[in-house]
């Protein structure tokens, strides 16, 4: 599954590794990769989803990160629920 995020005007492309609840998160235009984030599965459909950055690159920009982590969120929530519902459906 892949998400667009848009931050001070640039775009990001933010996909998701099959199997697997990391997110990567790359610059739209150039295609180069950026950083990724292990969403904690235990939190994520709570009120307070949380995570961490990895493989972050030494040139991002961290109050980069803190824009987009939200966003990054939302999408590793909505991500979650379609799983979770996809399994649901198979156990009918």
């Amino acid at each position: 599954m892949a998400y667009t995020f848009t931050v001070d005007g640039e775009i990001y492309t933010g996909r998701t590794i099959p199997g697997a609840a990391r997110m990567r998160i790359f610059h739209q235009s150039s295609n180069s990769f950026v950083a990724a984030f292990d969403p904690d599965n235990a939190s994520i459909l709570g009120s307070q989803p949380a995570g961490c950055w990895v493989d972050v690159l030494p040139s991002a920009d961290v109050a980069w990160l803190k824009k987009i982590e939200p966003d990054v969120l939302i999408a590793c929530r909505d991500r979650r629920l379609f799983f979770k519902k996809a399994n649901e459906k198979k156990g009918e």
